[in-house]
């Protein structure tokens, strides 16, 4: 299939029975420019497109994901286009809508049972930025959803293990490794420090307390 052909194709998952469709944009490319002769290698952030596509991937599956990379960075909370953004596709169909860009943690809410966003996921795997702790500091999400016997599906259940990313030395060789935050600090091993286990904290109690804000 050419690839202008293939971008215009939803990405359609059938996970244990549901089929969920798959939707990605941008709202920049961090100043990396874009062929003038190749449009398709970007999706960006255009609403009338994306309402266009939510509503004719909508009547091929059961729930439509949206993955949008948007929002102010290292901003702990959302700004007014990205709530305006969120509401306008919940409005046509969204059911589903995980954010990045930020670097740091955004608020996650569940909106009666079919509706879930959480503004940034934060960082997974990435170099402290601005001198800012919390930009290595992200969550592994996990949603559960139920479909019933009339085909409707619901949100059941949103859960997510704290990460942060642990940069340092070890016989010699650079380590760095995504570690669960809580599983490390029920640890009694001499691997992490006594200020490695303070900031573990602080991260701790940053991410529970972000993640409850709108």
């Amino acid at each position: 299939m050419p690839y202008p052909n293939e971008s215009k194709r939803a990405l359609i998952k059938n996970v244990k029975g549901i089929t969920i469709g798959i939707l990605s944009y941008t709202a920049g490319t961090n100043r990396i420019p874009v062929p003038v002769s190749k449009p398709w290698l970007v999706n960006r952030i255009s609403t009338p497109k994306i309402i266009r596509e939510i509503r004719d991937l909508k009547k091929k599956v059961d729930l439509v994901l949206l993955y949008l990379h948007f929002g102010s960075e290292y901003r702990y909370t959302p700004n007014k286009r990205q709530k305006e953004l969120v509401n306008l596709f919940f409005k046509n169909g969204a059911d589903i809508i995980l954010g990045s860009h930020p670097h740091v943690l955004q608020p996650l809410a569940l909106r009666g049972k079919k509706q879930f966003v959480i503004y940034s996921l934060g960082n997974f795997v990435s170099t402290k930025l601005m001198n800012i702790p919390y930009t290595q500091s992200g969550i592994i999400l996990t949603l559960k959803i139920k479909k019933d016997e009339k085909g409707y599906t619901s949100i059941t259940n949103v859960g997510y293990i704290p990460t942060c990313i642990d940069r340092r030395i070890k016989s010699g060789k650079k380590i760095t490794e995504v570690i669960p935050i809580r599983e490390a600090l029920k640890r009694s091993d001499t691997d992490i420090k006594t200020e490695r286990r303070i900031l573990m904290n602080r991260m701790l109690k940053h991410t529970t307390t972000i993640l409850k804000r709108e």
